[in-house]
């Protein structure tokens, strides 16, 4: 690819509302034109500020002077990972709470709504109201398909920000590198 092609096209994903970036909604367009005709450089959006490997190098680049600093007072050796840990520790934290919430929060309820849910085909229900258990079965029904909504918005959006935060780490080590 030639280095002086400037990308036209503003990222979507800056004006995109939360709704818009929680569904993906935003890349709709680009999606839609790959599957009319191959993609060409002129398709493509500018990087996100985020996602500039200036940016990115110069965050583990002192990452790794600090590494190595310590490694000298300590004589030992600087690790990598620790100045890749350092960079990067608030974004894998946080994406660690939100899995965290997901895992061991949300996940669990939709097992005991499903519990529930066959319960109410049972015999023991035969005493209550008929209108009654219908109205909990679509109560229990729905809970559990908005879970799994929630569930599958959770995971994917946990996928492509962990996905995203790889490229990142990928992106300044290989700038590091190149500045070495």
């Amino acid at each position: 690819m030639d280095n002086n092609i400037k990308l036209q096209k503003k990222n979507p994903k800056l004006s995109a509302n939360i709704i818009s970036q929680l569904t993906f909604v935003w890349m709709i367009k680009l999606c839609y034109n790959s599957v009319k005709e191959s993609l060409k450089v002129n398709d493509l959006y500018e990087n996100l500020a985020g996602d500039k490997s200036e940016k990115l190098c110069d965050t583990l680049e002192a990452c790794w002077d600090n590494e190595v600093r310590f490694a000298k007072q300590k004589a030992t050796k600087p690790s990598l990972f620790r100045a890749i840990r350092k960079a990067f520790f608030l974004r894998y934290t946080f994406l660690g709470i939100i899995l965290f919430f997901q895992t061991v929060i949300i996940r669990p309820i939709q097992p005991v709504l499903l519990s529930i849910f066959i319960g109410l085909f049972s015999e023991s229900q035969e005493n209550r109201n008929e209108d009654e258990i219908v109205k909990d079965m679509y109560i229990y029904g729905g809970s559990i398909v908005a879970i799994s909504f929630v569930l599958l918005f959770f995971e994917h959006n946990m996928n492509f920000r962990l996905s995203q935060t790889g490229m990142r780490i990928r992106i300044a080590c290989c700038s590091l590198v190149y500045r070495k």
